[in-house]
């Protein structure tokens, strides 16, 4: 009969499926929050609990709605404007998001995640300097904590700093060792070209999470890229599955769509790959790393000319132009005199 139990199992259970992505955890968090709204409909963690779980499902609407539910019982909670800040940021709504986290600050300004959540926003509008001292804000904080060293590393490598980026994921690799951090260096060496490397840190990565669609399909383009196709594709179809398995629990889940899409250029489904990164563009337009992705899809499926405007779209609006000089996906562009001309014009302006 105790109602906060049941919305701390929800919790529990949907950060058990952000890591297996198993939809028996997605089921058990709904229904640990449900139980917990018949208990006592008047507490705002029952609420909190039903928004994070209509969030990672693909509710919007229901979320946001249980979340102003929940700040009307709970006014001051600056759990309450981060929970509410990422059910916007789900829905594309990126504006109304800042607001959010940013009234989580004013509120409780002495709390890393606070700041960690206003950083992971700014890096998903491509506002790299704003996310870089939110996330140095993190460590000020809680200087024991890997989450702001590996993203002030996610900052240096989006700003085409792939030397720079390299210590702060090791800096978090001391501190804690997880799958991403690993995925993140191994990219650091994608992008060096130290392939091999690459493919070491993604096997670790994949040892560590082997339900995380992005970082199976990281270790398939380490594979490719180091000579060894077979392992390749093979390992691009168990991202593509990862990917699917994500959208059976939410249907508008744009990060999964979007690794589909990149998936099925490499795999020469060009059909597919289009349908997939024209879905995530149009549930979050502002996600520049789904902009960036358009590119690389257009790039790949031999059509460099219109793989342009979305480059030009992602380097307006904070996309590392160094990145794509670098980028050996967007080979077929190195032709075009308007692929140069536009590196040239964004070589600096990376924010």
């Amino acid at each position: 009969n105790f109602a906060l139990a049941y919305t701390g199992l929800a919790d529990s259970s949907l950060a058990m499926y952000a890591v297996s992505k198993d939809s028996f955890w997605e089921q058990r968090a709904l229904g640990a929050a449900q139980q917990a709204q018949q208990l006592n409909d008047q507490l705002a963690e029952v609420h909190f609990a039903l928004g994070s779980v209509y969030r990672v499902t693909g509710k919007g609407a229901e979320s946001i709605a249980e979340l102003d539910r929940a700040l009307r019982l709970s006014p001051n909670s600056d759990e309450g404007y981060r929970r509410l800040g990422s059910a916007y940021l789900a829905n594309g709504r990126m504006g109304e998001a800042l607001k959010a986290y940013q009234k989580a600050i004013d509120l409780n300004p002495y709390y890393w995640a606070n700041y960690n959540t206003q950083g992971n926003a700014y890096f998903n509008m491509g506002d790299n300097e704003k996310a870089l001292n939110a996330y140095r804000k993190v460590t000020e904080i809680e200087p024991d904590n890997s989450i702001g060293y590996m993203n002030i590393g996610a900052v240096y490598f989006r700003q085409g700093k792939y030397e720079e980026c390299i210590p702060s994921f090791q800096k978090a690799l001391q501190l804690q060792p997880q799958a991403d951090l690993y995925s993140n260096l191994g990219t650091a060496y994608f992008f060096l070209k130290r392939y091999e490397e690459a493919v070491g840190m993604f096997e670790k990565a994949v040892e560590m999470n082997s339900n995380d669609s992005d970082i199976m399909g990281n270790l398939a383009d380490a594979y490719r890229w180091s000579g060894h196709a077979d392992k390749a594709q093979s390992t691009y179809d168990k991202a593509i599955a990862l990917a699917y398995k994500e959208l059976q629990v939410n249907p508008r889940q744009a990060g999964a769509m979007s690794s589909l899409g990149v998936c099925y250029a490499k795999k020469g489904d060009t059909t597919q790959a289009l349908q997939f990164v024209h879905r995530a563009r149009s549930i979050d337009p502002s996600n520049i790393q789904f902009i960036y992705n358009e590119a690389e899809v257009r790039a790949l499926s031999s059509q460099p000319a219109e793989a342009l405007k979305p480059l030009r779209e992602a380097f307006q609006k904070g996309y590392s132009s160094e990145e794509a000089r670098n980028d050996p996906e967007l080979k077929r562009l190195e032709g075009l005199p308007e692929f140069a001309n536009l590196l040239k014009e964004f070589a600096h302006k990376t924010r």
